[in-house]
């Protein structure tokens, strides 16, 4: 699973928006994505910012700074 679909799996669960530490948090916490970066926060930011309204199975919203939501 890439990181993009383990954030869009936490998300989705979730039913609300989510900080990027939370989704972060969240993707850690159940094993689904190994991260190895110095700062996978922004990592997960960064993924979720370059995914923002493209067309696919789900679409992420940023409803806040770093904050996202799927709809």
């Amino acid at each position: 699973m890439n990181l993009f679909d383990a954030a869009v799996v936490v998300l989705s669960e979730s039913g609300k928006p989510m900080h990027a530490r939370e989704v972060y948090d969240a993707i850690k916490n159940r094993g689904i994505f190994e991260f190895n970066a110095k700062d996978p926060v922004s990592v997960v930011s960064q993924t979720l910012r370059k995914k923002v309204g493209k067309a696919g199975e789900k679409t992420v919203e940023k409803v806040a700074p770093n904050t996202y939501r799927v709809t």
